[in-house]
């Protein structure tokens, strides 16, 4: 069994698409192939806690491994896989861009620059008055 520490990125890489390559074949616990899986896993969650600033606690062996599959598929680390991850959770291609509704809004009724400059000279400039919510 020909196993090195992890040094670099690109021993990180390796690392993984070896690890990926094994979880495709799903070894036993015990067996040559289930023992390098684990030493790998293990080597490759090393180098992650020295180089990596997402921190998930008690994250479940198969789910790590999935994390580490799916970012070799993409060609990235985990920690680049993660942070795909969270921006895809937290802001959807889907999502609403108010600045790009709000300017469709206008193309839409026809404003144009000068109209803009005509409603800012227009809008008063005096501060609002504090709201009162004793009766």
């Amino acid at each position: 069994m020909d196993i090195r520490p992890i040094h670099t990125e690109a021993d990180y890489k390796a690392t993984l698409q070896q690890i990926s390559g094994l979880m495709e074949v799903d070894p036993d616990l015990g067996t040559p192939e289930g023992d390098r899986l684990d030493i790998l896993t293990t080597l490759a969650q090393a180098y992650e806690a020295r180089h990596f600033m997402v921190a998930a606690r008690n994250l479940p062996d198969e789910v790590h491994r999935a994390l580490q599959a799916r970012a070799t598929q993409h060609g990235r680390s985990a920690e680049a896989e993660v942070l795909a991850i969270l921006e895809a959770a937290v802001m959807p291609a889907s999502r609403l861009r108010m600045g790009e509704a709000m300017a469709a809004i206008g193309r839409n009724v026809g404003l144009t620059d000068k109209a803009v400059e005509a409603l800012k000279r227009a809008q008063d400039k005096a501060p609002a008055d504090p709201m009162r919510f004793e009766p």
